[in-house]
């Protein structure tokens, strides 16, 4: 896959080094049951600063879990995800940020969707 990387100087030289690391560490390659819908992603980025990546996947399962969807998520009290996020590294500054950009999309888009990225 070729990412179009614009007109950035350094365009060669990610061209000349991503088949260089595909050959050095082989190609992530996960089982479509596997993937991640991209608004999971997006949650587990946000909460998951300076956090393990076990920890914040659980975190982010979680509060699908609790809430049912990313909409419930943006309209839960801040005080309620901070708590949901207490194994974060962070949990009130991952609470503030989650909330605010699940909120920004949903006012955006009318729901937490990333399908037109």
């Amino acid at each position: 896959m070729q990412l179009p990387l614009g007109d950035d100087p350094r365009t060669e030289t990610l061209r000349q080094l991503q088949p260089r690391l595909i050959q050095r560490f082989g190609r992530i390659e996960r089982a479509p049951r596997e993937r991640r819908a991209p608004e999971w992603v997006l949650v587990q980025g946000v909460i998951g600063a300076r956090t393990r990546s076990e920890t914040s996947n659980a975190a982010t399962d979680r509060l699908l879990a609790e809430y049912g969807s990313w909409e419930a998520v943006a309209d839960a009290p801040l005080e309620a995800l901070q708590a949901q996020l207490a194994t974060q590294t962070y949990p009130n500054v991952a609470g503030e940020r989650l909330k605010a950009c699940l909120t920004d999309l949903v006012a955006r888009r009318g729901a937490v969707d990333l399908s037109h990225l």
